[in-house]
């Protein structure tokens, strides 16, 4: 009979840890053994140091959607700031008793809206451009508009006053 090397003796022990990687550990007499335990840790660091390299990106990923999303943010509430302005503006333009010159700038400021503008600005500009046309004497024309302008915001206690406007001055033009 040939030499006995004895059966080597291996305990493999496996314990989750957290964020699901498994942890094994390898015990054994014999080097062939202490070799792949050698192996194992070498993998298992190997895959610690991944994974913290991949939550590190993950938490910068996350960080940089939660900036883009403020600075989208930030931006829209600037254009709906200047937007208010421009509008301002317009409205001023037609209480100094230029119809005209107000609708003609309410109207391209519509046209050139983006389509995430929001509908509260979407009112704002037909409701003006409504009482533009109003102040050109063009009553039918300006119920038209004070009712595409309510539905962007019918709700809305303006909107309201100018929808009753707007029955207002149909029934005026009925009698």
């Amino acid at each position: 009979m040939g030499k006995d090397h004895g059966s080597p003796v291996i305990a493999i022990q496996a314990t989750a840890g957290g964020d699901n990687i498994i942890y094994v550990t390898v015990e054994s007499g014999g080097s062939e053994f202490r070799a792949f335990a050698e192996q194992s840790r070498v993998i298992q660091e190997a895959l610690l140091a991944n994974q913290a390299m991949l939550q590190t990106l993950v938490q910068r990923d996350q960080s940089a959607v939660a900036l883009t999303t403020d600075a989208t943010t930030a931006i829209a509430s600037a254009v709906e700031r200047h937007l208010d302005t421009t509008i301002d503006g317009c409205r001023d333009t037609l209480m100094r008793g230029k119809p005209r010159a107000a609708l003609a700038v309410f109207e391209t400021l519509f046209t050139s809206l983006e389509p995430t503008a929001s509908d509260r600005i979407r009112f704002r500009i037909k409701a003006n451009m409504g009482h533009c046309l109003l102040g050109l004497g063009e009553e039918d024309g300006a119920a038209d508009m004070l009712d595409e302008a309510v539905a962007f915001a019918p709700g809305d206690p303006k909107a309201i006053a100018n929808k009753v406007l707007a029955l207002v001055l149909r029934s005026e033009n009925t009698q």
